[in-house]
């Protein structure tokens, strides 16, 4: 063996000493990777494979149906919002372009008539009229749930030139 044979011997030794180390670095870091992403399982968390989300999803949509029925139970005046934008709303839907729809409030043993703008359900137990009188004043009816009553009336737009605006229901939904 000669020298040359001894420096080809080294530089192969060099070469496959860095070959290792770079084969050894990338499985540090392989491992270093999967164990970052087992230490935090939300970064390659995918919801669709989960086999518990339908479960969950499920289970959360029927408790929140739960507690809105019980809601419903509790506060009587959810029931009659629900009702009164129903009426409301099918009445306005009888209506033809050249009607609007004006409240005829019966209380205090006289009647109040006016054209409303928006209905607001005041919980737990109050529902607030906004609108204005034949003559444009501001008017807000407030009443208990308990003592509502009032007639929905079919008139003559108060400006013929505009258009008829549905009411408006403001509520904490």
């Amino acid at each position: 063996m000669d020298i040359k044979d001894l420096v080809n011997i080294n530089s192969d030794k060099e070469t496959s000493a860095k070959n290792l180390a770079d084969r050894i670095q990338e499985s540090i870091t392989s491992v270093t990777t999967k164990a970052r992403d087992a230490a935090s399982p939300t970064i390659n968390y995918r919801k669709e494979l989960d086999p518990m989300n339908d479960h969950t999803s499920r289970l959360m949509k029927f408790q929140a149906e739960a507690s809105e029925a019980k809601r419903k139970i509790d506060n009587p005046v959810i029931q009659i919002e629900d009702s009164v934008i129903r009426h409301v709303k099918d009445f306005e839907s009888n209506l033809d372009d050249k009607q609007e729809v004006m409240i005829l409030a019966a209380s205090f043993g006289s009647s109040v008539t006016f054209y409303v703008s928006s209905i607001e359900f005041n919980r737990p137990n109050l529902i607030i009229f906004h609108g204005t009188t034949e003559t444009g004043g501001s008017t807000r009816l407030i009443q208990h749930c308990n003592q509502l009553n009032f007639l929905l009336q079919a008139v003559p737009k108060h400006d013929p030139n505009e258009k008829r605006t549905p009411i408006g229901f403001t509520h904490d939904r």
